[in-house]
Order: C-alpha cells, then sequence, then structure tokens
C-alpha cells in the first residue's frame, strides 16, 4: 500500500527500476512495453550483472549474452571536477555530464566556498590547549592525489 491507501502498481516504480528488474518480461506486463524498452531493459540487467560480478558495468563475463561491445561504455565516475559523467537510460544510452548541474549549483558553490575557507586554515597547525599539553603533533595539510582513470579505477 502507498501513503494514500490504495495499492502500489509495479508499474508506478521508476522506469529505470523497472528496466533494472526487467519488468518488461514479466508475463503480466510484457505487452505495454515495446520492443525498443525490452531492448533497453536487457543492456540494462547486462550493465547490472557485469557491475556485480566485477565492480565495472563495461566488463561482460562468459556468462553474458554477448562477450565485448553489448553497449556504449558506462562513465567512470569519479569524485573530482571532471567527474560529473552519467549515463542516459534511454534507447541511445548516451554518455551525459552534469546530470542536474543548474538545480545542484547552490550546493556546489556552497561546498567551493567551504572548502576554500578552510583549506587555509590546514597549512598551519590546528590549535588546543589539550594538544599542547599532551605534546601531539600538529595536524598539516595533506597533500591533495589525482583521480585515477578508469583501467586502474576498475582494476580495484
Amino acid at each position: 500500500m502507498n501513503f494514500v491507501g490504495r495499492p502500489l502498481s509495479s508499474l508506478e516504480l521508476l522506469p529505470d527500476v523497472q528496466y533494472f528488474f526487467g519488468l518488461p518480461f514479466h508475463p503480466q506486463y510484457e505487452n505495454r512495453y515495446t520492443l525498443e524498452e525490452k531492448t533497453l531493459s536487457l543492456t540494462i540487467m547486462q550493465y547490472l550483472a557485469n557491475f556485480i560480478r566485477s565492480g565495472n558495468p563495461n566488463n561482460p563475463y562468459k556468462f553474458s549474452r554477448k562477450a565485448t561491445g553489448f553497449a556504449p561504455s558506462w562513465p567512470l565516475f569519479r569524485a573530482d571536477s571532471g567527474g560529473e559523467n552519467y549515463k542516459e537510460l534511454t534507447a541511445s544510452l548516451k554518455n551525459r555530464k552534469g546530470l542536474k548541474e543548474a538545480e545542484c549549483s547552490f550546493w556546489a558553490d556552497y561546498v567551493k566556498t567551504l572548502r576554500a575557507s578552510t583549506d587555509c586554515r590546514r597549512d598551519q597547525p590546528i590549535p588546543s590547549e589539550a594538544s599542547n599539553r599532551l605534546g601531539a603533533e600538529p595536524v598539516l595539510k595533506t597533500t591533495p592525489t589525482k583521480p585515477a582513470d578508469e583501467n586502474v579505477a576498475y582494476s580495484k
């Protein structure tokens, strides 16, 4: 039951959830989906199976229907500024960049401002009466690391 007291239909699920779990192939619903949507569902399930098996959605194993080139590569997600990549779950399966960028701009700008205001303090030891009395080493700025490329990131 959903929040208004009526039964929740499986077709009320978001389309990506329907495709991930193969709803287009369920006998009760298969006539409601086009061949294109069924193909998309198979591809999305393949990405999911590859990711579960290997940690890489682009790395099919021998259990896969097609061993290579089953779909366009899933983009690598990185936490740096060049990592706003995502897969558009439509028939074309295009790789895009900057999902909901305008909607999230406040938070992106806020986090940058917050980091900038705290980075200047990291160069200096953190003052603390307790740490001075205990003779603890001061905390210094750490060296940033370069983000790993796709081959390195997916090999772990």
